[in-house]
Order: structure tokens, then C-alpha cells, then sequence
């Protein structure tokens, strides 16, 4: 897999051991220390940079603050957060973001029953309809185990009659990159819906807290002025953390929205997280040896987390 990540730490050799499993220390950092800001699923710190270089500085040798703590008294530095870890990646600052993708639309769990979901993400991303239609019933048919192919979608007849013929695969995805095989998913639609997707976790919920803005409209009753009061909670109150929370939100004077039915909502979303994660950085380019305002994503990792161990799922360079 192309992409990767390079760092000047003297014990880097150690973070990812021979089976893919990567070291606590990786992410481990002290609260008051490691961590600034707010932030929504993709947004960035509103520390400057300056301020968070200060605030790392040490801590490239060692990032792993909590070491010495007892084990009671330990933070999870695995529990998904809207919070960015702020660290020092060969002298850049770096906001490093632990997400569940369980806010992420999964393509093993797309169905006759969650279809519109599905379809309505393609639509707010600018594909037509109709091409809508035809994406997400070829998904339903290339994991479903039968060859009956739905009105608009395909099984294997369709992908034998390729000038480059292969078979409907009829079972889960395993990576996400495998719907570029499905009918009509050109690479232009795979980039617009990339970021929004996921064949990783279990459950066909999503989380309100991890999801895009693109991800909470394609939620049945969710429109863009709901999808907005969720994420600018988030942002100024950190995430939400029970059902009666989301109905205060949703019942807010502010909304013009009137008669939200917070009960169909909550079919389709949850507050739990998952065992999956993604690991992503934001940041600041330098020019000139002077920090940029401009951001760009280094890296996104994909880990799944054990009891007793973390293994990476996927690596993507952006």
C-alpha cells in the first residue's frame, strides 16, 4: 500500500511490532498537556500554532505522559475523542484525532431497508439520482448471496459482459476501495464519498458524535439546520452523551424546524462507540520556517482495538 508516515523518534521502531499491532505510547499523552482545543469530526484546533509547539515541546522523545501513572487512574488514549491530541511529527504540529467509524456509513450493512440512507449521501455529494439508485442497489447485490441482481443493480452476468470480466463477489467488503468494482462507481465517485465510508465495525447505527455533516443529512428526518445544531454542540460542548441530551438539542427554541421526531432519529443513530478507529492528523504546513495557516491530512490509520492489542485495518496517505 503506497503512503506512510515518518517520524524522527528514536523509539518509532517500537510503536508497530512485526504482526501490525501498534504501542500504546503512540497516542499516550497527558490531558492537560497533550490535548487543546475543540473541534467537530473534521474540524481543527483553535489553539495557534506557536501556542501548540510550546505545549509540545519534549515531548518528540517521549510521548507516553501517563506512563507512570497508576493503572486506576489511566485515560484511555484510545477512547475516540472530538479533542486532538496536539503533537510534534518532525518538527510540525500535528492535531491527531481518534474517531469511531461507527460515524461513518458502513457498506456491509447498506440494505433494501437503510437504501435511502445511502442514496441520499451519494445525492449530497452532486451524483444524480438515478445514478443514485443504480450505485446503491449494486451494492446491495454484490454482498448479497444470491444472483438475483435488484431493479437497477447488477450480479455477475453484468461484470462477465466487462471488457476486463471478473464475477459479483456475494459476500462483505473488505476494504473500501473494492466498491470502485461495483457498477457505477466511477473514481470520481469513490473520491466525493471516500472519507464517508467504512467496511469496518459492526452494527448498521450511526454515531451522531463521529459523523460528518454529509453523513448526519443522509439520516432519515435529519435536514442541514438539525445536522448543524448537532455539530455545533459538539464543537462548544464536547459530545453527546445521553438520548435526553440529543432532545434538548433537538427541541432547542432556536430551531426553525418544529415537530423534529427525535423518535425515528434514534432508529438510526447511537452514542456508543466501536472498536474501530481511525487515526487521523491535521497539519500545519510550514513556509519559510514559518507555521502556515494552511492544513493538509498527513495520514489516516485504521486500528482496530483489543483488550489486549491494536491491529491496523488500512493506511492511507492523503
Amino acid at each position: 500500500m503506497e503512503g506512510g508516515i515518518t517520524t524522527n523518534r528514536n523509539d518509532n521502531q517500537d510503536d508497530i511490532d512485526g504482526d501490525g499491532n501498534l504501542d500504546d505510547d503512540l497516542v499516550a499523552g497527558e490531558e492537560d498537556e497533550s490535548k487543546t482545543g475543540t473541534s467537530t469530526a473534521t474540524g481543527t484546533s483553535t489553539a495557534t500554532n506557536e501556542d501548540k509547539r510550546k505545549d509540545t515541546e519534549g515531548q518528540k522523545e517521549n510521548l507516553s505522559g501517563i506512563e507512570d501513572e497508576g493503572e486506576d487512574d489511566k485515560e484511555d488514549p484510545w477512547a475516540p475523542n472530538t479533542d486532538p491530541y496536539v503533537l510534534l511529527i518532525d518538527d510540525i504540529v500535528c492535531d491527531v484525532y481518534i474517531e469511531d467509524e461507527g460515524g461513518k456509513v458502513n457498506l456491509n450493512t447498506v440494505s433494501d431497508e437503510s437504501k435511502d440512507m445511502f442514496i441520499d449521501l451519494l445525492i449530497s455529494k452532486g451524483i444524480e439520482e438515478e445514478d443514485a439508485d443504480v450505485i446503491t442497489d449494486s451494492i446491495i447485490d454484490w454482498t448479497d448471496k444470491d444472483d438475483w441482481h435488484h431493479i437497477n443493480g447488477a450480479e455477475s452476468p453484468y461484470y462477465e459482459s466487462l471488457p476486463e470480466p471478473y464475477e459479483a463477489k456475494n459476500a462483505k467488503f473488505d476494504s473500501i476501495e473494492e466498491l470502485r468494482l461495483v457498477k457505477g462507481v466511477s473514481s470520481e465517485v469513490y473520491e466525493s464519498i471516500r472519507l464517508f465510508i467504512t467496511v469496518f465495525g459492526e452494527g448498521d447505527k450511526i454515531n451522531l458524535n463521529f459523523a460528518d455533516k454529509e453523513v448526519l443529512t443522509s439520516i432519515p428526518e435529519i435536514n442541514d439546520e438539525i445536522a448543524d445544531a448537532i455539530l455545533e454542540h459538539i464543537e462548544k460542548h464536547g459530545q453527546i452523551n445521553s438520548e435526553e441530551e440529543l432532545k434538548v438539542i433537538l427541541s432547542s427554541p432556536g430551531l426553525k424546524t418544529k415537530d423534529i421526531p427525535i423518535k425515528e432519529i434514534l432508529e438510526f443513530i447511537t452514542l456508543e462507540t466501536q472498536d474501530t478507529v481511525t487515526v487521523r492528523s491535521v497539519c500545519a504546513l510550514s513556509v519559510d520556517g514559518k507555521d502556515s495557516d494552511e492544513k493538509f491530512h498527513q495520514y489516516r490509520i485504521i486500528v482496530e482495538i483489543n483488550d489486549d492489542s491494536k491491529r491496523i485495518l488500512a493506511v492511507y496517505a492523503d
